[in-house]
């Protein structure tokens, strides 16, 4: 269970945090199989562990805050989804101190994804209107998008067919392939086992990884009316967000 912080714990290190960091649990092997000693609380009472504990906390923030800082937004794209970005990555960060907010970080940044597809679409239908030579199939695009029922898959579908996007041109900041994660209970179900005990992909997932655009509506879905537990993958969310958001103002998008 979530307990609420006590006041002299605000800036203290989320323990669910550290323990889904592959380093640190690393880090918490070696020392334990060294001292003899498999449990942790009284391994972190130990006097000569206390020093090593700090120091290793120390080092998993800073590479966490370099990882989130490097997730950044081009010069082009407008201040208000900057601004809204900022605080996606300030949630990141702070799920250092409370893990929580990884969750809400990737809510916010596909909510922040959403209004950047429909601020571009706008701009998209100002110019479009000026085109005289718009094709049915384009206006009829258009005109689907106007619509309040348009949410984030049919502003993707927009965008994608408007070529403002690329979903297969997921980069990081780091110019590596980003791929889309399954939500949670799709990956439960990715692997099955036959009766020989080997393992057996289930062929209906591997079609819906493919399934870009509702991969990322089913995630955003489920983070708002699904109950079920959520991966730490905050920053791959915010990077493909990221991704996505640069595509839509990069600089052959220019629309104002």
């Amino acid at each position: 269970m979530t307990t609420f912080k006590n006041l002299d714990e605000i800036c203290k290190v989320d323990d669910e945090f550290l323990l889904n960091n592959r380093n640190y649990e690393n880090f918490i092997a070696s020392l334990a199989k060294s001292k003899g000693i498999n449990n942790l609380d009284i391994l972190k009472e130990d006097k000569d562990c206390a020093l090593l504990f700090k120091s290793k906390e120390k080092e998993v923030l800073e590479k966490h805050y370099y990882d989130v800082t490097n997730i950044k937004l081009n010069s082009n794209v407008p201040i208000i989804i900057q601004n809204n970005f900022t605080t996606v990555l300030n949630l990141l960060i702070y799920s250092y101190y409370y893990r929580s907010f990884d969750m809400i970080a990737k809510q916010h940044a596909l909510i922040t994804l959403e209004s950047a597809l429909g601020l571009q679409m706008e701009l998209l239908f100002k110019k479009n209107n000026n085109n005289e030579k718009l094709s049915q199939e384009d206006n009829d695009i258009q005109e689907k998008a106007k619509t309040p029922a348009c949410g984030l898959s049919c502003l993707l579908q927009c965008a994608v067919h408007s070529k403002l996007i690329n979903l297969n041109n997921l980069k990081d900041e780091n110019g590596e392939d980003i791929g889309i994660p399954l939500p949670y209970t799709e990956q439960q179900k990715s692997i099955g086992f036959n009766n020989n005990l080997e393992p057996v992909i289930n062929e209906e997932i591997v079609k819906l990884s493919k399934d870009k655009i509702r991969l990322i509506c089913m995630q955003r879905n489920q983070l708002a009316h699904d109950t079920k537990p959520h991966f730490p993958d905050g920053k791959i969310w915010t990077s493909i967000c990221a991704n996505l958001i640069n595509q839509l103002f990069s600089e052959k998008n220019k629309l104002n």
